[in-house]
């Protein structure tokens, strides 16, 4: 689902930049209707006689306030299925029209929601825009803005407290000492060098010596390249005229100069077999990550981010086209869902068949973090390398 919503910003982006300018609102992000998308993916189960159907439709019933049961992504068995679904945000499934009249939603509402985080707590000014033949519910989220989470200095203390459970974590000295986690290694196909990833806010520059935390004067790698925006400008953080193709990551690569034996926790990454595309990731899809700070987090994939001002200690950056990661369940008091440290960590899916790489963790926010595709880490590497990385 990601790929339509995608799809529908970049249709929409030059009006949702008149409605939430860059000076009043940090972001805008876009999500799906949670009725909608269940009771979609019940007809296209319909028309493709899923046996399982019937099962969903009656389960779907038995709630009487028009709102659906748990998401489908918590029935792994469905998952193969549920990667498969291309989503037609014009079709009206069952129920639509009265979901709406109970919700007070207009009769032309799109199932599409837009999300926007205000920079000053006021009044909302509306709580539906028009685009086109649409109305659009719009939703806002007072929150903190994302920050990155690179860890600034070496947590000895929360080193020896979590060290059972950290993921392998990386330090660079130069310019500036900064840790954070060794999301995995990539391999390239022409040469068979290895890659050990991370963020390039961990890394930092190219030339640097990457080295384990674990083993401070130990070094296991040299920063080989790294990509990530450029600072904002300060009257101007996230425009399309300084942005005009926010496709972003934020990734850095080090050639391995040592055994993967040597690098401490490596095994308790969980291991993907495939990098997951976009087309076949949707929001409420079920997965993990395993940081240095908060070890293996389980969590939930929330709206696709159109563009967010992230703040990193030298300034802001404007990120585009990444998407958000949600807690499993409610929260009634915001908890971080990645701590410092934990930047650089990957982000996994397995529907007990595969594993696949979903993305890298990158900054994190009230009750939400940020990152950023694997399949736009990959194509956009391969094409500055010249090579064909595989995992």
């Amino acid at each position: 689902m990601y790929q339509q919503l995608i799809k529908v910003g970049e249709n929409m982006e030059e009006i949702l930049r008149e409605y939430f300018p860059t000076d009043r609102y940090y972001g805008v992000a876009l999500s799906v209707d949670n009725y909608w998308s269940y009771y979609q993916t019940l007809e296209v189960m319909e028309a493709r006689e899923h046996p399982y159907w019937h099962y969903l439709l009656r389960l779907a019933f038995f709630n009487k306030t028009h709102q659906p049961p748990p998401s489908m992504w918590d029935i792994e068995f469905l998952y193969p299925f549920l990667k498969t679904i291309k989503f037609d945000f014009s079709s009206r499934p069952l129920g639509w029209r009265e979901h709406c009249a109970l919700n007070y939603y207009p009769e032309n509402s799109s199932p599409v929601v837009i999300i926007v985080n205000p920079k000053l707590r006021t009044p909302r000014e509306s709580d539906f825009i028009n685009v086109g033949e649409y109305s659009y519910r719009v939703v806002y989220d007072n929150g903190q803005p994302s920050r990155a989470i690179y860890n600034p200095v070496v947590g000895f203390f929360d080193e020896f407290i979590f060290r059972k459970k950290m993921a392998p974590s990386v330090l660079v000295k130069s310019p500036k000492v900064t840790t954070g986690t060794l999301g995995g290694i990539l391999c390239g196909h022409a040469t068979g060098k290895k890659y050990l990833a991370s963020c390039a806010h961990v890394l930092q520059t190219i030339g640097n010596d990457v080295f384990s935390q674990h083993k401070r004067f130990e070094k296991i790698g040299k920063v080989i390249h790294t990509e990530i925006p450029d600072l904002s400008a300060l009257n101007d953080t996230c425009s399309i005229e300084h942005n005009p193709d926010l496709h972003s990551i934020d990734i850095a690569l080090a050639e391995m100069t040592t055994s993967p034996n040597r690098i401490k926790n490596l095994n308790k990454l969980a291991k993907a077999d495939k990098i997951a595309k976009i087309s076949e990731m949707s929001p409420n899809m079920k997965v993990s990550f395993t940081g240095k700070s908060s070890g293996t987090v389980e969590a939930r994939l929330g709206p696709l981010t159109l563009w967010d001002q992230i703040e990193f200690e030298e300034g802001k950056r404007c990120f585009g086209r990444i998407f958000q990661l949600k807690p499993l369940g409610r929260q009634y008091i915001y908890s971080p869902l990645a701590r410092h440290g934990d930047s650089g960590s990957w982000i996994t899916q397995t529907d007990g068949v595969s594993t696949a790489w979903c993305g890298v963790v990158i900054a994190t926010g009230e009750g939400r973090a940020e990152a950023c595709f694997s399949e736009t880490i990959i194509s956009k590497c391969n094409h500055a390398l010249g090579e064909n990385l595989t995992l």
